[in-house]
């Protein structure tokens, strides 16, 4: 059977009310000729959708999310199209019709992605997040992709919302089975080296539910700063450098305290840094909150976000172990949407990153 134009691929652990969720708006995405992979753990079978020769389930076991995209690749390995989506997102119906309309002569893109918005009756505790990421303080250069911003040429976007031609993919040897976070940077970082461009489409939208305000907010953002010491360690090339600034920005402060006793210069430098971080917080609040009331709470997360991602920082540095699955997940029982679906949804690495993994062969450089 000839490979469909669309590869639409949807990595998860298990079936949960996210999944479900996602899968339906897959299949009722505004376009013909397209196939959805679903690549849980273990194997399953969609117990909410009725049977749909449009949806795969391929059991992948417990292997990084960069694999799990990679098995679909494989199966369909004359795909026009891989079109990438997290399993706690669902897109708008035109969604790929407008992706794809971007790969257009005379030098179409080879990736094309677009917003990735929170969902408008997502709980309030959910919704103050989404503002919060909105700002450079929480997404560093990618916030751009939290908002209906303008359509441009970029660096980078993420797999919730990335569609990239099958030619691109195959060229650059898909993504990097080892990595357990910035795989689509890396991917990105890889279409850019070999002379491809990425351009963000602002109607190509995919709906993404947040964490909520709270404990879940602060784990996640202290597993992206815990990847992000490993990631820089790694390859800085590919890791937004900017979003290490709290993490200087509070030694700076801690050092101008310390040596405060020293001489009262160094205190009042960690004093001006303190009360230019909480002017940033109040403006960035102000500038993202969609609702006055909202607007306490929009800074909470957003300061919430910072504090994660900081203490993630520096559990990295210290050298300390996360269980990853167990700690980076979405729903943690308390937002309206029932389920345990994650994006990610596989942590654990590849232990055998050599060659590429699609063709056997060395990746391009």
């Amino acid at each position: 059977m000839a490979d469909p134009r669309v590869v639409v691929i949807v990595p998860c652990v298990s079936w949960n009310p996210y999944v479900a969720e996602c899968l339906a708006g897959c299949l009722d995405l505004d376009f013909d000729d397209f196939r959805v992979v679903l690549l849980p753990d273990e194997p399953l079978a969609p117990p909410e959708q009725p049977r749909d020769n449009r949806v795969l389930v391929l059991p992948t076991g417990d292997v990084s999310i960069a694999a799990k995209r990679n098995r679909a690749v494989r199966e369909h390995p004359t795909a026009a199209y891989y079109a990438m989506i997290d399993s706690d997102a669902f897109p708008d119906p035109g969604w790929l019709r407008e992706a794809l309309s971007c790969f257009s002569p005379p030098e179409p893109p080879w990736a094309v992605g677009g917003p990735n918005l929170t969902p408008p009756g997502d709980p309030r505790r959910q919704r103050v997040v989404g503002a919060a990421q909105r700002s450079v303080m929480v997404s560093g250069y990618g916030a751009f992709a939290k908002r209906r911003s303008p359509s441009r040429a970029v660096s980078s976007l993420t797999t919730c919302n990335l569609v990239v031609r099958g030619e691109a993919m195959r060229r650059v040897g898909g993504f990097r089975e080892e990595l357990e976070t910035a795989e689509d940077r890396d991917l990105c970082a890889r279409i850019r080296r070999a002379g491809g461009g990425i351009r963000f489409h602002r109607e190509a939208v995919v709906f993404h539910h947040d964490r909520p305000l709270g404990a879940p907010l602060f784990m996640q953002r202290l597993t992206y700063g815990h990847w992000a010491i490993t990631a820089i360690r790694k390859n800085p090339r590919v890791f937004d450098i900017p979003q290490l600034i709290p993490l200087v920005a509070v030694l700076a402060m801690a050092g101008g305290f310390a040596l405060g006793s020293v001489h009262p210069a160094f205190a009042l430098a960690g004093l001006a840094i303190l009360l230019s971080y909480c002017g940033l917080l109040v403006a960035e609040a102000a500038r993202h909150g969609d609702r006055a009331p909202d607007l306490p709470l929009v800074l909470l997360a957003i300061a919430t976000a910072n504090a994660g991602f900081l203490a993630g920082n520096l559990c990295g540095l210290a050298g300390c172990k996360l269980h990853l699955r167990r700690v980076y997940r979405n729903y943690h029982g308390n937002a309206r949407e029932p389920g345990s679906g994650r994006p990610g949804c596989g942590a654990a690495t590849n232990p055998d990153p050599a060659g590429s993994p699609l063709t056997g062969e060395s990746p391009a450089p």
